[in-house]
């Protein structure tokens, strides 16, 4: 009777195993849609009957439902002096099912580095991100979008994957993201898309495992990923790791 059940997911499915993200493009771990979006619902007899049975449609970026349950759902204050928060509560938004701010978002904005995994094979420093403002979105360093319909593991249809360069696509007219129209967007459109990636770039800290590349400790991380069974990393700057609790 008080209760809210939230079904949602970080990502998309993974191209292997069967995953199927049509008819959107790309899969987990790619900027596309195929791996960012996904379904989630929200169901709770405390929902009134004008909520019940509503879509909503703005973006709803994974780090908004923290914000959103806490502060929207259970009207608890969120201590932001001490805390910084980067996602939005967008309760009133759901509850009136008007629009929410689409000024700009950012998906993603990593610093590649060339990681000790055999399957990850990339080049320190090449960048990868992807922001949207309103219907465009641009993704740089992404060039392997394909089709994954749960049948066909290595993709198909895969014309954005020959090329690493910048894409642009209109989520409005092209939600499948089929046609790369970079080259036909007005300039101050694409100004914008790039002054918004450039913004993330210049604020951005380097994450852990670009400090040991930089560091020069890719062969112990290549010697600890290698004595774990592939699947654990440190998360601490110590490359000798022999207590059970400094690994997970």
């Amino acid at each position: 009777e008080n209760t809210y059940l939230i079904f949602a997911s970080d990502n998309g499915s993974s191209g292997t195993g069967h995953g199927c993200n049509m008819p959107l493009n790309g899969e987990k771990n790619k900027n596309f849609e195929g791996g960012a979006r996904t379904s989630a619902f929200i169901h709770s007899p405390l929902l009134s009957e004008a909520q019940q049975g509503t879509v909503y449609s703005p973006a709803f970026h994974a780090t908004d439902w923290l914000p959103t349950i806490v502060s929207g759902l259970l009207g608890l204050p969120l201590d932001t002096a001490d805390m910084r928060f980067d996602g939005l509560n967008l309760w009133d938004s759901i509850k009136s099912t008007l629009d929410a701010d689409s000024s700009g978002q950012l998906h993603n904005a990593a610093r590649r580095v060339s990681m000790p995994y055999d399957f990850y094979p990339l080049d320190l420093f090449s960048p990868k991100g992807a922001v949207r403002i309103n219907d465009l979105k641009l993704i740089i360093g992404d060039g392997s979008g394909c089709y994954y319909d749960g049948y066909h593991e290595n993709g198909f249809d895969c014309s954005t994957a020959s090329t690493m360069e910048p894409l642009v696509f209109n989520l409005s007219s092209d939600p499948y993201e089929t046609t790369n129209i970079y080259q036909t967007v007005p300039d101050t459109d694409l100004n914008a898309l790039w002054n918004e990636m450039d913004k993330y770039w210049k604020s951005q800290q380097n994450a852990p495992h670009v400090l040991y590349e930089l560091e020069g400790e890719t062969e112990c991380l290549q010697n600890l990923y290698d004595s774990n069974n592939g699947f654990l990393k440190p998360w601490i700057g110590q490359c000798a790791l022999t207590n059970d609790d400094d690994i997970h």
